[in-house]
């Protein structure tokens, strides 16, 4: 089994400039055999690389799931619109509050 690099010299994964995260990343993709499972484990760590990825690329990537959960809700919303559910029945299907689901249909101008 290969060494695992972070374990070797620790403090490399939390450097404080954007060279040293961007050497600590290149270690990780380079070399270390529990790449996915770090990722894991870092996914919602504010600080340090983990998994070959800086508290920048986790943000990035929590912010792009976070948008694309938001359209296929929406698109899911004007699906249920199109076949006629009430906002009472919608909200069933969807399992969110009455309220909730109308706030979301008046934000995003989804025409009932």
């Amino acid at each position: 089994m290969s060494a695992i690099p972070c374990e070797q010299n620790p403090e490399l994964w939390f450097a404080e400039s954007r060279i040293g995260t961007e050497f600590a990343k290149s270690l990780c993709l380079a070399s270390c055999p529990k790449l996915r499972e770090c990722a894991e484990l870092g996914e919602e760590e504010p600080h340090g690389v983990w998994g070959g990825t800086s508290p920048e690329d986790r943000h990035q990537v929590a912010t792009e799931q976070h948008a694309t959960r938001e359209r296929e809700l929406n698109d899911r919303i004007a699906e249920l619109i199109t076949e006629g559910m009430s906002v009472r029945a919608m909200a069933g299907a969807l399992g969110m509050p009455r309220r909730t689901l109308a706030d979301r249909i008046k934000r995003y101008a989804l025409a009932v």
